[in-house]
Order: C-alpha cells, then structure tokens, then sequence
C-alpha cells in the first residue's frame, strides 16, 4: 500500500469519525433539547458543595443550604459514589434528593430501555431463525438477580370458582375404550 492510499484511507476514516460524533451529538440534543439550560439546575447533583444557592431552584434550597453546610455530608460525597450519596441522603433531604434521582435515573432507564429493544437482535442471532425472546428478553436487560424464592412464597392463591349447575357425567359401570362417551 502506497504512502498516498494511506493517506486517502486514513482521511477516509476521519470522515467516517467525524461524521458519526456529529450523528452522535444530533441524537443527544434530540434526547435532551434543554440541556444547557438544565446544565446549571442540574449542578448540585455532581457537586452539591461547591454550588451557589442561586443555582438551585426555590422549592429545595432551604434544604440545599443545610447540605451545603453539612460536613458529615460533605465528607461522605468525597467517599461515595454519586448514586450512593443521594440514597443515603434520601431521609435526611428528600427534596432534593427526589430531584437529583430523577436525573440520575434518567439516563440509567434510558440505557436499559435502549438495551431492551436491541436484544431481539441478539437473541435472534442467538437462536438463528427462531425468534422466542421472552424468557431472554425479561432478565437480560436487568443486571437485578429475581428472588423466585420470596415471589413464591408471597404467591396467593385463587380461589376456584365451583359452578353448582355443572353435570356430572361419571358413571358406575365401566366403559370399554371402544365405547363412545356421550357428550
């Protein structure tokens, strides 16, 4: 291969790369078309203790001042991971914990839901032409291991419905396989 068929391939490539994160970037506005404006409202969530009150909206800043000014808390947002902090917290200051959930767990469905569409795919490859994807479909999604254990033992039963009316048709004499059963 030439110096110059490089050259053109590697460009090649370029254009290709380009153009997918180009791609890439139309999708995640399309997803998220206020996402500068939600930026700065969302800012506590990632560092609730090097914002400004001003940031926060009205309804949860009394209980973002008393984060803010919380050491212990503070001291644990450096050790936690982001998720973990906020259910910790959840008791303590479930305002704003509720609004830093619905944007943390947002792109978390998102992945999930997008994961779930894309299965088919992989199980029908899986099972080449046979498609029968909803014992697949349920769990693989889901990194969350059932506990058929407790769902049994939760299990209630129902209650038959006995029909009064109904006509017994059971008979004293036994019949011969050949013989036809009146219906």
């Amino acid at each position: 291969m030439t110096s110059q068929q490089l050259e053109a391939l590697l460009c090649a490539e370029k254009k290709q790369i380009i153009t997918h994160l180009t791609d890439l970037k139309a999708e995640f506005i399309r997803y998220f078309p206020d996402k500068d404006k939600k930026c700065e409202t969302w800012k506590f969530i990632r560092s609730p203790f090097q914002c400004e009150v001003a940031d926060v909206s009205d309804e949860v800043q009394e209980e973002f001042l008393e984060l803010k000014f919380n050491s212990s808390a503070e001291g644990d947002f450096k050790e936690l991971d982001l998720e973990t902090f906020w259910v910790k917290y959840l008791r303590v200051y479930p305002l704003i914990s509720h609004q830093a959930f619905l944007i943390v767990t947002m792109f978390g469905s998102t992945y999930l839901c997008e994961a779930a569409f894309s299965m088919p795919v992989a199980v029908k490859t899986k099972y080449k032409n046979r498609l029968n994807v909803e014992g697949d479909l349920r769990c693989v999604p889901s990194g969350i291991q059932p506990r058929i254990q407790d769902l049994v033992a939760k299990k209630q039963c129902q209650p038959q419905k006995h029909h009064t009316n109904a006509v017994s048709h059971t008979s004293t004499t036994p019949r011969s396989s050949a013989t036809p059963v009146p219906h």
